[in-house]
């Protein structure tokens, strides 16, 4: 381990984000919940890749555990940090190999109702089928067939819901290299002639018929990229983002999901959609709540971020109140625009709004369990309402009520425009324990780096790295001591000599003084390697062991055969024998061979001498 440091200025932080990821609580602009909103995939939530990377897990958001992955190392799309999706993460498709795979899960399918949306820029439209997704078997086969949606003749969209007969597609044609948002939804409570629908942008762009009163159950697995598994035809390009819900939105819900969206992305959106608009300044995490009319509204919103707002007074059929913030980081604070007096440090993230209509006053809360340590009390809601900064706190700072880790401010009255974030009266009292900027894992010929660095520690006493096949069962890798409190950055690099062969997860976890811990990861990392074996000792009395150099999960397999080729022994160890079980060959003194086999394929031919 090498642990090494370098000087910077101090800077006292009012509040930092401990975890590197917070469990959503609402689903995409704050509109549903697990029970509801069975996938969401966000490239912008994949962490621990570079550029030309390939992905591993795309890891679902909607609490439900419906992860887009691949085993084929061949068929895995890339990650792009900077894509032509308004510069926002991708995972691009190259059209020929990749796909991914999502396992059936009963929140997919089987349901009255649906409804998707995309967000997905396609390289290679040329009028034959190119899928955004699909579940189900093949096109010919009616059974376990659920949906598919993709570009096809003439470049326009064609969707299937329960069958294929079922079929149709958009008078709109599309274009490569154009970023789109498009979905559709499915109900079959309504008129028959219009129970599945495409839209785009905010726009329905074609309503069609549907004899099906339901989504089928389908067995197979959801597929990104294609119409079904190992579909011949691939889909290239980017993909951004995947919404499903398993019922249909109503209009409000539309209108907020769909503005959270084009905010992120940067679609225009009908007029009679267009709701927020600080996309250019506060386009992070956009949630809302708001009323077309008493069957059409939705009162109660949180969607990723920290912030949930709900019970508004005084909301009436057309008002609406959307909120997004500027994505600064949590990492850091801000001690100048604030008043020194009352008000010493703020958050560097700051929320707006967008008011139509007057929903009234509100209970707004804010999600505190991933800051500590952290004095409640210290804590105000602070709102620039005049567009000047909230130096001049013109409008007095509001104090909340503690109810375990969150914060609950009543009865706030937003109006359009207002920007508002928390401030700290005591930002000494509510400090920093540990700033983790960066956390990585690379990839030697030999070893893994693991890395991380932080800005400044409190109180930290160690750090445990771990590792896993299957991102669930961790086994400890090391302890490394930490640096108590600094406010200086400090680096930290370990080398762990057995990485495991294929697909491998890494954790790190952050002990302090008290005990506490709080786990930074995982993150995944693919290594293609050969497991290597030595058998000691050599020259042996009859007695050995097979020693390996590379962590594995799975079972190896030995055959041992004289010189003249007949098989003298044959076993299998276990993933925890090697290394430490003996081996008895009760055999002549000679020259013996040791074949290993590796998950049923050969590995290597070692050579053991008897005395």
């Amino acid at each position: 381990m090498i642990c090494y440091f370098c000087n910077m200025k101090v800077v006292l932080f009012f509040l930092t984000l401990i975890p590197l990821s917070v469990f959503s609580q609402f689903g995409p602009g704050g509109v549903g919940s697990s029970s509801d909103n069975g996938l969401w995939l966000k490239a912008d939530n994949i962490l621990g890749l570079s550029d030309g990377d390939p992905v591993i897990t795309w890891e679902d958001q909607s609490g439900n555990n419906n992860d887009a992955s691949n085993p084929s190392t061949v068929e895995r799309p890339i990650y792009s940090s900077n894509s032509a999706i308004n510069g926002r993460p991708s995972i691009v498709f190259d059209g020929s190999d990749d796909q991914m795979f999502i396992g059936d899960a009963d929140i997919l399918d089987d349901s009255r109702q649906i409804t998707f949306y995309t967000i997905v820029r396609c390289a290679n439209l040329d009028g034959q089928a190119r899928g955004i997704l699909g579940k189900r078997v093949n096109y010919s086969t009616s059974t376990d067939y659920s949906y598919s949606f993709f570009f096809w003749s003439g470049n326009t969209l064609t969707l299937d819901t329960e069958k294929r007969d079922n079929r149709f597609n958009t008078t709109q044609s599309f274009t490569n290299g154009s970023k789109t948002m498009v979905g559709f939804d499915f109900d079959g409570s309504r008129n028959v002639d219009k129970r599945s629908r495409i839209f785009e942008s905010g726009d329905v762009i074609e309503t069609h018929r549907d004899d099906a009163t339901a989504i089928g159950n389908s067995n197979q697995d959801l597929v990104l990229g294609g119409l079904n598994k190992n579909y011949h035809l691939r889909f290239k390009g980017d993909m951004s983002e995947i919404l499903h819900y398993n019922r249909v939105l109503n209009t409000a819900e539309m209108k907020i999901v769909e503005n959270y969206l084009a905010s992120k992305y940067d679609f225009d959106l009908p007029n009679a959609k267009t709701i927020y608009q600080h996309r250019n300044t506060h386009a992070g995490e956009v949630a809302g709540i708001g009323q077309d009319d008493s069957q059409n509204k939705h009162n109660d919103s949180q969607g990723s971020a920290i912030v949930r707002i709900k019970s508004p007074q005084n909301m009436y059929d057309g008002d609406f109140l959307l909120w997004g913030h500027n994505e600064a980081p949590f990492s850091t604070n801000n001690t100048v625009d604030v008043d020194g007096l009352v008000i010493k440090s703020r958050m560097s993230r700051t929320w707006k709004t967008s008011e139509i209509g007057d929903v009234g006053a509100t209970d707004v809360s804010f999600d505190l369990s991933g800051f500590s340590p952290i004095e409640y009390s210290d804590v105000r809601l602070i709102i620039d309402r005049d567009g000047d900064g909230f130096a001049d706190n013109d409008i007095t700072p509001l104090v909340g009520v503690v109810n375990g880790s969150t914060i609950n401010f009543s009865n706030v009255d937003f109006e359009d425009s207002d920007e508002f974030t928390l401030g700290s009266i005591n930002s000494v009292q509510t400090p920093l324990p540990v700033e983790l900027t960066e956390f990585n894992v690379h990839s030697n010929e030999n070893h893994v780096d693991v890395i991380w660095e932080t800005a400044s520690e409190l109180n930290a006493d160690y750090y445990i790295i771990q590792k896993s096949t299957d991102g669930k069962i961790y086994s400890q890798v090391s302890e490394v001591k930490a640096n108590g409190t600094t406010s200086n950055v400090s680096y930290y690099l370990h080398e762990d000599h057995r990485p495991y062969s294929g697909v491998s997860y890494y954790r790190l976890i952050q002990v302090d003084y008290d005990g506490k811990e709080t786990t930074y990861g995982p993150i995944a990392i693919d290594r293609v390697q050969s497991q290597s074996f030595i058998l000691v000792p050599n020259p042996t009395s009859g007695s050995f062991r097979l020693k390996n150099t590379i962590s594995t999960n799975h079972t190896t397999e030995l055959e041992i055969y004289n010189v003249n080729g007949k098989l003298m022994k044959c076993l299998t160890l276990l993933p925890d024998e090697l290394n430490v079980r003996s081996i008895l060959l009760n055999a002549e003194s000679g020259v013996y061979f040791v074949k290993t086999f590796v998950e049923g394929k050969y590995n290597s031919t070692l050579k053991l001498v008897v005395q």
